[in-house]
């Protein structure tokens, strides 16, 4: 028994990028993850009906929404038409520690499904969509959320929040969540949220030449992910077009709006404690796979306390490092700060301006809005031009 893993939607996920495969479900006997590789005996029965119904549910209204036309799904979601999407899953994510302990992250990911499976969003990369959050009074509370699915994922829209694992304290303040957050953390799958949008969007392009530096803090790391995975995804694109003779062809379900070209990446990620790393060893995966070289990416970690122990003591930073806050790097080489984002740290990470014409920096902002308005000067006094830096507060 066992040997699938798959989502809470039913569908099966592929070994190698735990992203669904288009149009194939299971339920029953030859899944796995609810209780391992194998499941506690006098459960097989439930497993089937209730994953079973779902399969079934999401197979039917794939079938549906290809009957008849070859042509692409239209978006799930249009401004101004709000839709209810329902909670499939809702998952903790915990940051891998020293030997690989898992560590509390207080961060979790909820993935929605959206009407269609074969349905992407229509947000494009930078834009952001507004929940009508259920409230434990019976009312609603409208919050905006920039989603961690990249625009072509079908079928799904997931939001990384940020809380303490269940039971929410009652005391919100207490713990640093608001009401929304302890909304969304009360959720069980099958739950249903009203969402709008898609809002805003980035003012200046992806596609050219030139350096893109994406600065965030907290949560704000879901922007940081939706660009990281747009911008990798381009350039896999171009390396498989390259590896197959120059073809342009892309798989069905793999078109965001512009792959072609994507600019240099540079994410300087800013936490409290290493624990809310909780994309880290995801991240430097990819800054050192052959598409995050291409780019190229790069990753910066800055943390208020305990960034010492990410460090390699193999490679100790020389003085001057030492001097800028760097503590050092990571085994797999990203450089670690310890304190918060300075002027120092833009300095010594970023390309130095001004940039050749028509070789562009720009640069996003999201996270706390001290945060956001003290690296917003920054940048500007290093030569950022202001209409090239972007903020969502």
């Amino acid at each position: 028994m066992g040997g699938l893993t798959f989502s809470g939607s039913a569908e099966v996920l592929a070994a190698s990028t735990a992203k669904p495969i288009r149009r194939l479900y299971a339920a029953g006997e030859v899944t796995g993850g609810l209780f391992g590789g194998n499941r506690l005996g006098g459960c097989s029965l439930l497993d089937c009906t209730v994953f079973g119904r779902i399969a079934g549910a999401r197979a039917a209204a794939a079938a549906a929404a290809s009957v008849g036309t070859a042509a692409p799904q239209p978006a799930a979601l249009t401004p101004g038409s709000p839709v209810r999407l329902r909670l499939a899953e809702r998952r903790f994510l915990t940051a891998s520690a020293e030997g690989d302990a898992a560590a509390e992250s207080h961060m979790f990911v909820l993935r929605f499904e959206l009407p269609s499976p074969l349905a992407a969003t229509g947000a494009a990369v930078g834009q952001y969509i507004s929940a009508a959050v259920p409230l434990a009074d019976g009312s609603t509370t409208k919050r905006f959320y920039s989603p961690i699915s990249r625009p072509a994922d079908a079928g799904c829209l997931e939001l990384l929040i940020k809380s303490p694992p269940p039971p929410v304290p009652a005391a919100a303040a207490a713990t640093h969540v608001g009401v929304a957050t302890v909304g969304l953390a009360a959720l069980r799958p099958g739950d249903s949220v009203e969402f709008d949008g898609p809002f805003g969007g980035l003012p200046f392009s992806l596609d050219g030449a030139g350096h893109l530096a994406v600065v965030v803090g907290g949560t704000g790391v879901s922007v940081g992910v939706q660009l990281v995975r747009y911008v990798l995804h381009a350039a896999r694109v171009r390396l498989d077009a390259a590896a197959s003779s120059g073809s342009e062809e892309v798989a069905e379900g793999d078109r965001d709006a512009s792959p072609a070209v994507t600019p240099g990446l540079t994410l300087i990620w800013a936490v409290a404690t290493p624990e809310q790393l909780v994309f880290r060893s995801r991240m430097e995966a990819q800054v050192a796979s052959e598409a995050g070289r291409s780019v190229p990416l790069r990753v910066v970690f800055v943390v208020e306390e305990g960034g010492v122990a990410m460090v390699d003591p193999a490679q100790p930073p020389e003085l001057h490092d030492r001097q800028a806050g760097r503590l050092g790097v990571t085994p797999g080489g990203s450089p670690v700060y310890g304190g918060r984002v300075s002027p120092g740290l833009l300095a010594a990470e970023l390309p130095a301006l001004p940039r050749p014409v028509g070789d562009g920096a720009y640069m996003v902002l999201c996270g706390p809005p001290p945060m956001c308005k003290g690296v917003r000067t920054a940048a500007e006094g290093m030569g950022y031009a202001p209409p090239d830096i972007f903020s969502w507060v």
